[in-house]
């Protein structure tokens, strides 16, 4: 058995990271005022939160919903291994994953370790996909426009930008701290986005976060 560090995203770090099922506004007003049969509504929708934003979760009306009324995504946390891939422990402990039993623990002699997400396993385990008998089909969420955490890409140009490399060092803080910030949805939408495996950040978004360059 092998013990790792535990994991400090949860559910609505990965749906933003990987923008899982975003929605236009059209596209949400679509499903929103499809009728069925009898007029009866053809999808559900949800009500819930992602770090304070309100969102919609667009489910087709075949089950019942995974999430809640009012639910606030990121309670869910991916504490479980089988939502990882592993790639590496922290080398001064030269431990090997590959074929070991995976528990997660805050003990201080757990492992860092690096890793990505198992997308089925996650998606499986939250209901995010079309297989979900007796749960309701997933279609996507709608980010509110005005201050969620996804918007219209056209709103705002993503000008004055910095590789969080860049702005670590011009600010003199990790790199780590600026990422967890862009995952994490303190910035706003159009201050960061990720290119490829490298996030990019506005120095005006830098500034409203961390303040001033020093």
């Amino acid at each position: 058995m092998i013990k790792l560090k535990m994991p400090d995203l949860n559910l609505a770090d990965y749906l933003i990271e990987n923008e899982i099922g975003v929605l236009s506004k059209f596209e949400y007003e679509e499903y929103k005022n499809a009728k069925a049969f009898g007029n009866m509504p053809m999808y559900a929708i949800v009500h819930a939160f992602l770090y304070g934003d309100p969102v919609d979760i667009v489910y087709f009306n075949d089950g019942q919903c995974f999430f809640e009324e009012n639910d606030i995504i990121e309670d869910y946390l991916l504490d479980d291994p089988e939502f990882w891939f592993f790639d590496k422990p922290d080398e001064v402990h030269n431990a090997q994953i590959e074929g070991e039993e995976i528990i997660f623990s805050d003990d201080e002699d757990a492992i860092e370790w690096e890793g990505r997400y198992d997308d089925e396993a996650i998606c499986n385990a939250f209901k995010l996909n079309n297989r979900n008998s007796p749960f309701a089909s997933f279609v996507g969420i709608f980010y509110d426009e005005e201050g969620g955490i996804i918007a219209d890409e056209g709103k705002k140009a993503l000008d004055s930008v910095l590789t969080v490399a860049e702005a670590a060092e011009l600010y003199g803080i990790g790199v780590s701290t600026i990422r967890k910030a862009c995952i994490s949805g303190r910035f706003m939408p159009y201050e960061c986005r990720k290119s490829g495996s490298t996030w990019l950040v506005t120095r005006d978004g830098m500034k409203r976060v961390f303040g001033r360059v020093n």
